[in-house]
């Protein structure tokens, strides 16, 4: 029981992990498409 409780806990730390590097990326991205476009045009 403790080790599929702690499998369960993990995967959610794993995936707030994730959405917390696909949010950053994502702003990364953003700023240099915006920065890209000032720039350009």
């Amino acid at each position: 029981m403790g080790i599929v409780f702690m499998d369960i806990v993990f995967m959610d730390i794993f995936l707030w992990i994730l959405l917390f590097v696909d949010i950053v990326i994502g702003r990364y991205f953003f700023i240099k498409i915006v920065v890209y476009k000032r720039y350009c045009l």
